[in-house]
């Protein structure tokens, strides 16, 4: 195969960019009044940092991802990139998990028959990813491979 001929992946889900941007804008933004008027070291250590994870927010949302191809499925999260081909995914579930005060975020669990584990959490995934993203993993596995809160 040619590198003309490179084909795309069936499905790419990844973390949406303005919930990402939503967790930190509100922070700079409160604080933008109290920093800009500070001379402190400190206070433009914190203005700097602010800056730096509004900046970094697209980055982190492309080093997440859930990529459904032709031979199975990969995850990348944490730095790190795990793939479970079809043939060999045992188990797949979405489950909530508490993070907090009565707060669940969902979670992906990909499972293998030879002891693979793949977690990926779907907390920024647009809902429409989501359903997309569930639905393909039902047309692709075997029937009794998903369970939990679909």
């Amino acid at each position: 195969m040619s590198l003309r001929e490179h084909r795309e992946p069936d499905l790419v889900v990844r973390p949406a960019l303005r919930f990402g941007l939503l967790l930190v804008a509100p922070g700079l933004l409160l604080l933008l009044p109290r920093v800009a008027l500070s001379h402190s070291l400190p206070g433009r250590l914190l203005w700097v940092g602010l800056t730096a994870a509004l900046l970094a927010v697209p980055l982190l949302t492309r080093l997440m991802q859930i990529r459904l191809d032709q031979e199975g499925v990969a995850v990348r999260f944490r730095g790190r990139t795990s793939r479970i081909p079809w043939t060999e995914l045992a188990s797949v579930s979405v489950t909530g998990r508490s993070t907090g005060r009565s707060r669940s975020t969902s979670l992906l669990v990909l499972e293998g028959n030879k002891g693979q584990r793949m977690e990926m959490p779907l907390l920024l995934v647009r809902l429409s990813d989501r359903q997309r993203l569930l639905s393909t993993l039902e047309q692709r596995t075997a029937p009794g491979t998903l369970h939990g809160d679909l």
